[in-house]
């Protein structure tokens, strides 16, 4: 028989599994379903987190606005490195409703122009908020 911490592996990793098919449904029902489950079971601090992942994954490829907009509120903070550099590029989205939103998200969490790793990241940052029409 498996001790209780072995059987919490076990469930966590089948949730997370669960978790990481619903991310990538064509759905996107379920997608958002994997969104909303992912922000509860991911450590957002952690750029390894297998959902973590998942979530960046849709962030970068999906070409659905809304998927984007709530894979951006889900993300907790404070913000791993990994995350700030995808939101940092995500400024460049299509959508002006994903930038304004990133924008917002930094300004709610008090997140700070130096949380940004490079310089090159800094300067987008300052670049597309002084510039961008959104």
């Amino acid at each position: 028989m498996l001790d209780p911490s072995e059987n919490d592996q076990i469930l966590l990793s089948k949730l997370q599994d669960a978790c990481l098919l619903l991310i990538a449904d064509a759905q996107l029902s379920m997608k958002y379903q994997g969104i909303e489950i992912g922000a509860i079971l991911s450590d957002f601090k952690k750029d390894k987190d297998p959902i973590f992942a998942g979530l960046m994954k849709q962030l970068c490829t999906s070409k659905s606005v809304e998927v984007r907009k709530r894979i951006i509120r889900a993300i907790k903070t404070p913000y791993s490195a990994g995350a700030l550099a995808l939101l940092g590029k995500r400024l460049k989205d299509s959508s002006p409703e994903v930038c304004v939103l990133i924008f917002k998200q930094l300004l709610a969490s008090k997140t700070e122009i130096t949380a940004f790793d490079s310089k090159q990241a800094r300067m987008l940052v300052i670049t597309e908020g002084i510039t961008s029409p959104h």
